[in-house]
């Protein structure tokens, strides 16, 4: 009876050393999308015996002092990164797993532009500006999809106002040949003249390595800007570098939405 005791106590022991060692799976985060005009509702849930869901709103990764998740988060700031992480006793946190949510800015009345591949038109230009996305999902309706070397889109904001940015919601996925854009230039439209002028430009090679995902690009304009019609080109990327899904062959671009702040 003593060997089978001390037998059951060694087992029961390895158990609880070896338990450290397994990684808990990260929370599940359930949203309608991350874009939003008044509030986004966020929740999170893990099933675990004594397991606890903790998060952040201030860009740090959760830690065992980070606030614990009880009931649904409302998001209504302009811009708002929510991480967060399972933790329960004698177990690995797991990854850490975000979602970042964009408020509405300056109305926009319209957008025309660059048609995009059929296989990934959603609801056409419209898709830009309906508060519609967050997903991954290459065929959920929230994606328009480009072969081109570059591609052209015309904001309408209506009447010229204060201005500080442009937020562009791109996708990168290597697998599928998606790749972030290149470079993007801004033109305002010019009431006097009634053409558009050259404005801005930026430049974002050398992203083709960056870590898959949804992606803001925030095009920061000088201060004192006016405007109330945009016109955007950008450029794709024409030859995936050597090492990378696709190498040598054009890179997708995908969008979602144009945002103006």
């Amino acid at each position: 009876m003593r060997k089978i005791f001390l037998l059951l106590f060694l087992i029961a022991a390895l158990h609880a050393t070896a338990q450290d060692e397994y990684q808990l799976a990260p929370p599940l985060l359930k949203y309608s999308s991350v874009f939003f005009k008044d509030k986004a509702v966020l929740t999170m849930s893990f099933r675990h015996p004594g397991a606890v869901i903790r998060y952040t709103t201030d860009g740090t990764e959760p830690n065992e002092k980070s606030r614990v998740y009880t009931n649904q988060l409302s998001v209504t700031a302009i811009q708002q990164t929510i991480r967060a992480r399972s933790f329960a006793p004698g177990f690995k946190p797991s990854d850490v797993v975000a979602v970042s949510f964009v408020k509405d800015g300056i109305p926009v009345k319209n957008i025309t532009g660059t048609a995009p591949d059929p296989a990934y038109s959603a609801k056409g230009m419209r898709t830009l500006y309906d508060n519609a996305g967050g997903s991954t999902d290459l065929h959920g309706g929230t994606w328009l999809g480009y072969m081109k070397d570059t591609v052209e889109f015309i904001v309408d904001a209506g009447t010229a106002r204060p201005m500080k940015k442009i937020l562009l919601s791109v996708l990168q996925q290597k697998g599928s040949w998606i790749y972030l854009p290149v470079w993007v230039t801004v033109d305002k439209w010019n009431g006097a003249t009634k053409s558009f002028q050259a404005f801005m430009s930026y430049d974002f090679s050398g992203n083709e390595k960056a870590e898959d995902g949804i992606v803001f690009r925030d095009l920061i304009f000088p201060k004192g800007t006016v405007a109330g019609k945009l016109r955007i080109h950008i450029g794709t990327l024409k030859k995936i570098p050597s090492g990378l899904p696709g190498e040598n062959e054009s890179g997708w671009l995908f969008i979602d939405e144009i945002k103006l702040f």
